[in-house]
């Protein structure tokens, strides 16, 4: 079979896309395990065809400092969120802290159905039926694609939101209610791809060893994206619950690994932090239920526990990119 027009595969995107839309519109006014299950799928054929659309142009030039003066890390409400706030602190800062981007209504919901996904990965995981709600339907994308192996998500705390349908139908609908999806798209030049590896719910707990990282380090180079961080618990500062550190600056490139003290290859070791934190220190940022952090793939960060927390944080982590630029061995996915 011959290689499709790029008319006919404009035509197949579009198509794909409206077919995304419409699904989600039906399956917000009546819920349906079924349709979410087939939404999940839809998301990855229209991935697949945006890839092969006009790829996205150069990256605007830079913006000005809104944030000259913050301290630390820059803030915004969720209201006030826009692609120039996003840029600004991305671009000069490293991050940006979106206060409420998701609604005190629906934090509590989203850990229900963060539990539910959890118990049914569970349940698969020792052989035994994971329910009929559709709470965890591990997602196959076909034989072209290498799926990591699910138990290490598993100890890792995390399942993969495309295996939870319905977590990733409320999670994208809470994320579209919020904007997010029109400043995503203005900043990444076209609408937004997310990754099934790289799109987790995570319950989170306190760690002996903070493991320091730039996801630039082992996603690649050259790749226009961003991670939309979001907690649904009160975290950081000195609470009991883990939040993040980080080093609240804007890093040019991926820094060296598996050397100051690192514990693995891929991990930026202390010594490394410490000299990058000079001029910018170590901080830990205090988070209530609902904010988000966004931050793109050289931002510097770790967990922010110590051994002594005993509080669990219910986490979304979900990267972004360009719909012609995910990183070639993950599975992608349509926003």
């Amino acid at each position: 079979m011959g290689r499709a027009r790029p008319g006919e595969v404009l035509a197949d995107a579009a198509a794909l896309l409206d077919e995304v839309d419409a699904l989600s519109v039906a399956n917000r006014a009546r819920r349906d395990p079924d349709l979410e299950a087939r939404l999940v799928a839809r998301r990855h054929e229209a991935a697949l065809a945006l890839a092969h659309t006009d790829a996205v142009g150069a990256w605007p030039a830079p913006v000005e400092d809104r944030f000259a003066d913050a301290a630390g890390l820059p803030e915004v409400d969720a209201a006030d969120l826009d692609v120039a706030a996003l840029r600004s602190a991305v671009w000069h800062h490293g991050a940006l802290v979106v206060r409420g981007l998701v609604p005190a209504a629906r934090h509590a919901g989203l850990r229900a159905t963060a539990d539910r996904a959890f118990a049914g990965q569970a349940a698969d995981a020792a052989g035994e039926q994971p329910g009929v709600d559709g709470a965890y339907r591990p997602f196959d994308p076909g034989p072209d694609y290498k799926v990591a192996n699910r138990a290490w998500v598993r100890e890792a705390g995390a399942v993969w939101l495309a295996d939870a349908p319905g977590a990733l139908f409320e999670v994208l609908d809470v994320f579209e209610a919020a904007g997010l999806r029109r400043v995503l798209t203005e900043h990444l030049g076209g609408r937004p791809v997310f990754t099934m590896n790289k799109t987790t719910l995570r319950k989170v707990t306190a760690v002996a060893h903070p493991a320091w990282h730039q996801d630039g380090a082992f996603m690649g180079a050259g790749l226009r994206t961003v991670n939309v961080w979001v907690t649904l618990t009160d975290c950081g500062a000195d609470l009991d619950v883990p939040g993040l550190d980080v080093v609240p600056r804007r890093l040019d490139g991926v820094v060296e690994t598996g050397t100051q003290g690192a514990m693995l290859p891929n991990q930026v070791g202390p010594g490394t932090v410490e000299r990058l934190a000079r001029d910018a220190p170590v901080t830990r940022p205090q988070f209530a239920a609902g904010d988000a952090l966004l931050f793109d793939d050289l931002f510097l960060h770790a967990t922010g526990a110590t051994p002594h927390m005993t509080g669990t944080r219910y986490t979304i982590e979900s990267w972004f990119f360009a719909p012609t630029g995910w990183p070639s061995p993950y599975v992608p996915l349509v926003f």
